[in-house]
């Protein structure tokens, strides 16, 4: 007994120390699943964050191409919500569940970048023409310089006409030089958004790098976190296979082990995806800094060809400005309102998330504090079944002594008749279940056994008289042995071993009983102790009219 109490505690110290194993595998792969979670989300906020950089380059290209004319420098602002500073991680978070209205919007600017392109060309070709007409009105000037030589020459009455058509000239002359100071101020802010946008994409390749070396480290990180798993898994499936013994509890912790194999193997998949997506994000570094250049070499033949000193005709650059300023207002205003309305409905959204993450982390705690009074309530109740095991093997014990005390004492009290016997003993008791020769049971009662008793008697009898016969003598009795030890028939000495096998019967009962006790409730318990105690009376009863029986 105390080997096995000691082979169960140590079994139960091995099944602890291997749920503490596994309950620790569990919290590092949680650990790594919210770790997992941070890299989805970061790399998001990235994927994010590159159309609505675009987006602002555009709409300072936009802004710069489309600036106000003025005395001094034009200070080009920015939409609410899209400065520099709104491209870092905070400003984006609600972008992600956005994905694809963004995508839409940034489709729609680039149409409209193409349509702005468009009456960018137009634009070129007009003042390309306006050079032409430059070009004629300076030798036309060159002629007049030497036509005035001959109007000076000429009577009143035409210098009138010619001193009208000069303040004319003049006129045109001077709103030439206007609109050329207004072409040389558009260059020079058209120069400062170069160097603004060369600046902005600089920061922008440092941050992208510097996120890359970032996401390097963490999958080095993780790497050697899957490494340690695999060290521990390996330690633990070498000490599952010393616990070989104890079949259930190692076929668990072989399927948990199995569970946390494969979701080593998950999460190296999900490793591998982030090295694919790292690589893809690479690419798609190489790809802008492509654009980039090609912006920059877009820049530079811009900037060569408003390089020269551009002169065009007053009234109809005039007209053709102010409606391209009129649309270009109605269209930065109506994407200013759209991305406001956007940003508003992205904030509420990013509220509503943060709501539910806090009541999802508020589930998830009492959902483990559940668990653990779960775990709690199942130690409790092991402890108890182990308590009650031991209770009835005391039980069984007891009732063991009791039976080989009233086995002793059967052995020793004085023999008595089988009619004082009857009549001691309750009528209830001696209506009991006795096996017969066929090993069928029946009920009997006092009158049968009286019955059986004078019946045995007579043959006893009628053996002793043909006995007498055939000798010729009474039978002498041999000293020491009873006559009717002497003359026991065959159904006698199966009465007398028929309480001995009715004494191992319930003596196996007990035992059975006492394996399948551990689950029955306190009423069962107390039924089975009365049915066993009154089982035990009748068979002692049984076996003491039996003895009678045999001793006469």
């Amino acid at each position: 007994m105390a080997e096995e109490e000691k082979k169960k505690v140590e079994a139960r110290q091995h099944a602890n120390r291997l749920e503490a194993l596994v309950h620790s595998y569990e919290q590092k792969n949680f650990e790594l699943e919210e770790r997992e979670m941070e890299v989805k989300y970061r790399l998001q906020m990235l994927e994010n964050t590159m159309p609505a950089l675009m987006m602002w380059n555009m709409w300072r290209m936009m802004c710069a191409m489309q600036g106000t004319t003025g005395g001094g420098s034009v200070q080009m602002g920015l939409p609410p919500g899209l400065r520099p500073e709104s491209a870092t991680v905070d400003s984006t978070k609600g972008i992600n569940a956005k994905e694809e209205e963004l995508l839409v919007k940034l489709k729609a600017l680039e149409t409209k970048l193409g349509n702005e392109n468009r009456l960018l060309e137009e634009s070129r070709l007009a003042e390309e023409g306006l050079r032409r007409k430059v070009r004629e009105l300076e030798t036309m000037l060159n002629r007049k310089d030497d036509d005035i030589i001959e109007i000076l020459d000429r009577d009143p009455e035409e210098d009138v006409e010619v001193f009208e058509k000069l303040g004319k000239m003049a006129r045109d002359r001077m709103d030439l030089d206007k609109r050329i100071k207004d072409l040389e101020m558009k260059e020079k802010l058209y120069q400062e958004t170069l160097q603004q946008a060369d600046t902005m994409f600089a920061e922008m390749e440092g941050g992208l790098t510097k996120q890359i070396r970032e996401k390097d480290v963490e999958l080095e990180e993780k790497e050697s976190e899957l490494q340690e798993i695999e060290a521990e898994l390996v330690e633990s499936q070498s000490r599952l296979k010393k616990a070989s013994m104890f079949s259930e509890i190692s076929e668990h912790l072989q399927e948990k082990i199995e569970a946390l194999e494969s979701e080593v193997t998950r999460l190296r998949e999900d490793l591998n995806k982030r090295e694919r997506e790292r690589q893809a994000l690479e690419l798609e570094e190489k790809r802008l800094q492509k654009e980039l250049q090609n912006c920059e070499e877009q820049l530079d033949s811009i900037k060569q060809t408003v390089e020269k000193p551009l002169r065009a005709d007053l009234e109809s650059e005039k007209r053709k400005s102010k409606a391209l300023e009129g649309q270009l207002e109605a269209a930065e205003e109506e994407a200013v309102s759209k991305l406001k309305r956007q940003i508003s409905r992205l904030t509420r959204d990013m509220l509503e998330n943060d709501v539910t993450i806090s009541e999802l982390r508020e589930e998830v705690q009492t959902l483990e504090t559940t668990v653990g009074e779960l775990r709690f309530s199942l130690k409790a109740t092991k402890e108890s079944r182990e308590d009650l095991k031991k209770l009835l093997e005391s039980e069984v014990e007891r009732r063991d002594k009791t039976i080989e005390e009233l086995r002793k004492s059967i052995s020793e009290k004085p023999k008595k008749s089988l009619k004082e016997e009857l009549e001691e003993v309750p009528k209830e008791m001696i209506e009991q279940e006795i096996v017969s020769s066929k090993g069928e049971f029946r009920r009997t009662s006092v009158e049968e056994v009286l019955a059986q008793e004078s019946q045995q008697q007579q043959a006893l009898e009628v053996i002793k008289e043909e006995a007498e016969e055939d000798v010729g003598e009474p039978v002498a009795e041999k000293p020491g042995i009873d006559e009717s030890d002497a003359e026991m028939t065959e159904g006698e000495r199966r009465l007398a071993i028929q309480p001995k096998a009715a004494i191992q019967q319930i003596e196996s009962q007990v035992d059975s009983e006492a394996t399948s006790l551990e689950i029955q409730s306190d009423e069962d318990l107390a039924n089975r102790r009365d049915k066993r105690s009154v089982s035990i009376q009748t068979c002692f009863v049984q076996l003491q009219l039996n003895q009678n029986l045999l001793g006469r």
